[in-house]
């Protein structure tokens, strides 16, 4: 529902789940979730932190292949609001997945790099 726009919906559904009766994947899915959810909401540094802490948290449990998904969808994020970072967190995001095996998010990436070179963003955030 959030990748889809519809933010309203999305909180209510997230809203009514019970956080016990969520195992470590689900809680982690949901924080990116909610990472999407502040990305369309304008809340880009809160956004952010949540896809953080959903990637930090599949990591924890090494859950490579959502550590890559979540990894990509904040790319994707990053690369609609043209933001700065947008190279360097998709290039984050296709490592993994390509470290992992994760074949249809290196794919995805393939479309999001094309993405970035179509629109003209550019990183200004090296090092």
């Amino acid at each position: 529902m959030a990748s889809l726009g519809n933010i309203p919906e999305a909180e209510k559904v997230l809203s009514n789940l019970r956080d016990v009766q969520l195992d470590d994947r689900e809680r982690g899915t949901i924080l990116a979730t909610k990472g999407l959810i502040e990305f369309r909401k304008g809340n880009i540094n809160e956004g952010r932190n949540l896809y953080e802490k959903a990637v930090a948290s599949f990591r924890k449990k090494e859950n490579f292949p959502s550590m890559a998904i979540a990894s990509m969808f904040r790319a994707r994020e990053e690369i609609l609001i043209h933001s700065e970072f947008s190279e360097s967190v998709l290039k984050e995001a296709t490592t993994l997945a390509e470290k992992h095996g994760v074949k249809e998010i290196s794919e995805y990436a393939t479309f999001l790099a094309s993405q970035i070179k179509t629109h003209g963003l550019q990183n200004h955030d090296q090092s």
